[in-house]
């Protein structure tokens, strides 16, 4: 059992992506392939749509949805 060697491959990628005026559209990491860590997405204008985390590409804790013009809507507890 020396010899035993065990490495574990974790790859973080974060990501932006835009709306074709410029403004953010949203932004996120993916671990391994899938959604991992705080995710936001924005309306059109660049204001907040909502936002919320993922675990392994998992929905979890609060997740908060906005309007156009920030106001918030609604929230949804995930576990």
């Amino acid at each position: 059992m020396d010899n035993l060697k065990v490495t574990y491959e974790q790859e973080f990628e974060s990501v932006v992506e835009y709306h074709e005026n410029g403004n953010v559209w949203y932004t996120g990491q993916f671990l391994n392939d899938e959604a991992h860590g705080l995710w936001e997405i924005y309306h059109y204008n660049g204001n907040l749509w909502y936002k919320g985390y993922f675990n392994h590409g998992q929905e979890i804790g609060l997740w908060e949805w906005y309007d156009e013009d920030g106001e918030n809507l609604i929230q949804e507890l995930y576990v």
